[in-house]
């Protein structure tokens, strides 16, 4: 009932009352086998509730007066008699709903509420092992024929692609791809043969299932054109749809400013970063910029302000941030048979860093935080917070006030989350405070469970840290490649480091800062104490193992006797 600070529900319908965009909601809650409202009473209950709170809104989408109220019977054991029962009770308290399901309608087509029914789904009408289209699937010719006898508005559910791969912990493929709108053309169009009452379209607006129509970036099926479903809906409808403007320029972040084309006043965007070799001592960085000419490139170890964690056991933390004791168990950052450095376990959900009395940064700064990566979690919850300089009042409830600002770090559920760099060992992420902290309070960390590299803050630029020369990859330089020797230090130092970088522009616009991992990989303890790691050359007496560059006496053969061979 979203009963908590944030009433998202009643935000959103104060929404769209504003815009005169009425809305309805899609209940699920009775999906899950064993869930209490799978209890017939407990949904009546619940249900009644919802109706006579929110359903007299303006905002709240309705028929006939009546506030539309659409449900899922899929995975719920529930009877025809007992769904109609639901129905007649919530009708009484409430003064009348207009009942939407989406389910059999040859089981449920007899109650005698129901308006609206959804059946069928088309990620059903492909072949998920061959991709062949298998469009008498779940027919939308039978199961619209079964919705007239029963006397109801029926249709199926048009979702435009189906991808499940982001979603490690339930779908593991993709079901349907969404190839360009072409998917929706061809199973829209044969539903559209047997004349449905109305168009159901399934947009998963949060990305996990990858069945969205709202525009983005980056998302299978938009072919760069992010505004391809809101085409594919306008010509269905017989309009053409012209892009919104964006908002005013000051109105955005800059952070976002060059994802969304504004020009110049964005600042470059750090577009690649490569290491000459897996242990190389130098970074190629490539940098773009959609105005104007790349003109330099801001490199710094660690950042201005950072705690990093101790290299091995009985060493102290490094940097300048105050962290309390943290447990002493520092670990080896094992990761595919790397040791890419050392990390502190967080045992406890919070974690409080000091800033050094007197510390001065831009409003506008940013927080990094390396944590070593966990193939068997990559979605790690890691977010921190910090005291807002002044209290931000909140829209709702009214007159409240946020205290805090919370930046999170989690990995969004999808494989571009988890970048190429991750092979290294380390999950790095950047944000930028939407507004000041007040700094004279402590940084929390919430991510228990995590393995905390470093916790990073990037004040603004300065002059000495900007490396100018590069590499022009087109002719007007807005695409430079910029060569970076790694210091000696990083080199000859083994663990974890690393690198603040941000790009400018010929204007003075700076770009998003990145923060990336450059492990100076170390040798694995091959004595015995961890077993795991030894390897099986290593029980072979004599056994010349051509990695282990540390036992000099076999590379001279050991008092092995060495064949030569032509």
């Amino acid at each position: 009932m979203q009963e908590e600070r944030r009433n998202i529900i009643e935000t959103a319908l104060n929404v769209a009352a504003e815009e005169k965009f009425p809305i309805f909601f899609m209940d699920e809650v009775a999906f899950r086998g064993g869930s209490p409202a799978q209890k017939i009473d407990v949904s009546i209950r619940r249900i009644t509730e919802f109706i006579k709170k929110y359903g007299s809104h303006p905002g709240f989408y309705k028929i006939d007066g009546k506030p539309v109220y659409y449900f899922q019977t899929f995975g719920w054991e529930i009877s025809a008699q007992e769904l109609e029962r639901m129905c007649a009770e919530v009708d009484r308290a409430t003064g009348g709903v207009c009942w939407a399901m989406f389910g059999p309608v040859a089981k449920f087509g007899v109650v005698p509420q129901l308006s609206m029914i959804i059946d069928g789904a088309n990620i059903h009408r492909r072949n998920r092992t061959t991709r062949e289209w298998m469009l008498k699937e779940q027919d939308p010719a039978v199961i619209f024929a079964n919705g007239r006898k029963f006397g109801k508005k029926i249709t199926d559910m048009q979702y435009p692609k189906f991808d499940g791969t982001g979603q490690p912990w339930r779908q593991t493929g993709v079901a349907q791809y969404g190839m360009d709108g072409r998917t929706l053309e061809t199973t829209l169009l044969d539903s559209l043969k047997s004349k449905p009452d109305f168009i159901m379209l399934s947009s998963w607006n949060d990305w996990e299932e990858g069945a969205n129509f709202e525009p983005g970036w980056d998302v299978d099926g938009f072919a760069g054109d992010p505004y391809t479903y809101c085409k594919v809906i306008a010509h269905l409808k017989g309009i053409e749809f012209v892009p919104p403007p964006p908002p005013p320029k000051e109105a955005v972040h800059p952070t976002i400013w060059e994802k969304l084309g504004y020009g110049d006043g964005a600042g470059p965007l750090i577009e690649r970063i490569e290491r000459t070799h897996v242990r190389g001592g130098s970074l190629i960085v490539t940098v773009r910029d959609s105005a104007g000419e790349v003109t330099g490139l801001e490199v710094v170890p660690e950042g201005d302000l950072f705690w990093k964690a101790p290299r091995g056991a009985g060493e102290k933390a490094s940097g300048s941030l105050e962290a309390p004791p943290l447990p002493a168990g520092v670990q080896l950052a094992n990761v595919f048979g790397f040791t890419p450095g050392y990390a502190v376990p967080l045992l406890e959900p919070n974690v409080e860093f000091k800033l050094p009395a007197g510390t001065e940064l831009p409003e506008q700064f940013a927080v990094g935080v390396a944590w070593a990566f966990n193939p068997e979690k990559p979605l790690q919850s890691v977010k921190t917070v910090l005291r807002n300089r002044e209290p931000v009042l909140l829209r709702e409830p009214k007159g409240n006030v946020q205290p805090e600002m919370t930046l999170d770090f989690t990995a969004s559920p999808r494989s571009s989350a988890l970048p190429s760099e991750n092979w290294n060992g380390w999950q790095t992420a950047v944000a930028v405070v939407p507004r000041p902290a007040d700094l004279s309070q402590p940084l929390k960390l919430q991510a228990g469970g995590a393995r905390l590299g470093q916790i990073s803050l990037l004040g603004a630029p300065r002059e000495e840290r900007v490396i100018t020369r590069a590499e022009n990859v087109d002719a007007d330089g807005k695409i430079k490649r910029f060569y970076i020797t790694l210091p000696d230090e990083t080199i000859t130092t083994p663990g974890a480091h690393f690198f603040w970088l941000r790009a400018r522009d010929a204007a003075g616009n700076w770009g998003s800062p990145v923060l990336y991992a450059a492990p100076n990989y170390e040798f694995f303890d091959r004595s015995g104490g961890n077993a795991a790691l030894r390897e099986p050359e290593l029980e072979i007496p004599g056994a010349v193992i051509a990695d282990n560059c540390a036992r000099s006496d076999a590379w001279r053969g050991g008092g092995v006797e060495v064949e030569k061979s032509s």
